[in-house]
């Protein structure tokens, strides 16, 4: 062994004085080359405003930096379409597509879930929540296991110690003992509770999303028409919700969407002064900072309707609502508002999914086939529950939530064709029976 060393250790002395003598001779082409692979990958790699729809849209840039810049607009009116809504839903507050149906609820008193139709912003369900308390309901959100109802509004005096977030599972939803939990939580930073002037704090909120990993709330800062960020966590119990960053965003915000896969956040509000209606989008974000894309504010020509809350599909379309203002003679409504003018060069088309079914008992087996499909849709059941139980309601929706096509099931198998004219994408099949919602299914409309 002390041989082999002693061959081998000339031999690697010798290999390193080599390297060594080569690098020294060829130092100034090593660096030249070093410096030039690194200005290649910068100029490969340059960050700016990457939305062509920016003022200052950059065709080289390659890295969203946020710094895209827009003009003011305002949606043009005949992409909007309103409907009054019902006297049950005066103070309508948050918007959420659930099980192929808008919900909404009110911001006081009013402990209960109401589901829209969208044709014409009638309700069509209603789930009253039993036991829960409603100081002011101001968003509802939702993750793929839980919806969540925000009672965190009220505090425009800066004195409401009470903040929670009420978390139901969705499994539950339908049952007579739903499963609901409290999230209670409060802002560190506010430490003076005493009764300010009216509508002068800047801990009021009425915004909320939910991702994967937290809550992010979205404060309505009544001075200096900025947002705040807030961050806490998903789990029951007493926390200090997380300051995030602020934005200047010209406004109160009142309610928000958000398309996690897309990344895409939609703020809704108005301006303080005139109630000024907006739409704020952010999309093409890092991460869960949502500040760190692009920033696009638009408004919407509906002068003084005090726009609550805001619920999307597809990021193309969008719901919105407006609480009565009875001083100005405005009643409650749903609006109907095309925005894929200024979001569909940015989100791609839906790929197909998978049949997702949320059944409510174990005894009901529906299936759904073909996924996707071109003419028509097979629906079948369990044989022995279904023959006891026949005439359930059948009813597809498009992406925007309105009903296509209604019919019932008769019989263990079932087929329907796809209505006339009707455009290839996204939509639900909502099974159902005496108002009780059975099953919903995703499907693809997909033409040969």
């Amino acid at each position: 062994m002390l041989y082999i060393f002693a061959i081998i250790q000339p031999i690697a002395v010798l290999s390193v004085q080599f390297v060594f003598q080569y690098v020294k001779n060829n130092m100034k082409i090593i660096t030249t080359s070093f410096f030039f692979i690194s200005f290649c990958a910068a100029a490969a790699a340059q960050s700016g405003c990457t939305d062509p729809m920016a003022n200052n849209y950059n065709a080289a840039t390659t890295i969203n930096d946020g710094s895209c810049t827009y003009n003011l607009t305002t949606v043009a009116t005949n992409t909007i379409h309103s409907d009054t809504l019902a006297l049950q839903v005066l103070e309508t507050s948050g918007l959420l597509f659930f099980d192929g149906l808008l919900w909404t609820h009110n911001d006081s008193q009013d402990s209960s879930l109401y589901a829209l139709d969208t044709a014409n912003a009638t309700i069509t369900q209603s789930i009253p929540l039993q036991g829960l308390q409603n100081t002011d309901w101001e968003d509802i959100a939702q993750d793929s296991l839980y919806i969540y109802i925000g009672d965190f509004g009220n505090n425009a005096r800066g004195n409401r110690q009470n903040l929670r977030i009420y978390k139901i599972l969705k499994d539950s939803f339908y049952t007579p003992n739903r499963q609901i939990d409290t999230i209670n939580f409060s802002y560190p930073e506010q430490t003076d509770f005493s009764n300010q002037a009216g509508n002068s704090s800047n801990f009021d909120c009425e915004a909320m999303i939910v991702g994967q990993d937290s809550i992010y709330l979205f404060k309505k800062q009544w001075t200096g028409g900025q947002t705040a960020l807030y961050a806490l966590p998903k789990i029951v119990g007493n926390h200090s919700a997380y300051l995030k960053t602020t934005y200047n965003i010209d406004g109160l915000v009142t309610g928000a969407a958000y398309l996690e896969q897309e990344k895409l956040v939609a703020l809704c509000g108005y301006s303080s002064n005139f109630l000024q209606p907006f739409v704020f989008l952010l999309y093409d974000f890092a991460g869960n900072n949502f500040f760190s894309g692009h920033k696009r504010k638009l408004n919407l020509p509906l002068l003084a309707h005090q726009i609550e809350g805001i619920a999307t599909i597809n990021g193309l379309h969008f719901y919105l609502s407006n609480e009565r203002v009875s001083s100005l003679n405005i009643p409650a409504k749903l609006h109907k508002i095309d925005l894929s003018a200024y979001t569909q060069n940015y989100l791609q088309p839906p790929p197909p999914v998978a049949i997702t079914a949320n059944t409510n008992s174990d005894k009901l087996k529906f299936e759904l086939s073909p996924n996707p499909s071109n003419d028509y849709i097979n629906i079948s059941s369990d044989a022995d529950f279904a023959l006891q139980n026949s005439g359930y309601k059948i009813e597809l929706f498009d992406a925007l939530g309105q009903r296509i096509l209604a019919t019932t099931m008769q019989d263990i198998n079932t087929r329907i064709n796809w209505p006339t004219n009707t455009n290839n994408g996204l939509y639900f099949l909502k099974i159902s029976e005496n108002n009780q919602v059975l099953a919903v299914f995703k499907l693809i409309k997909q033409s040969n």
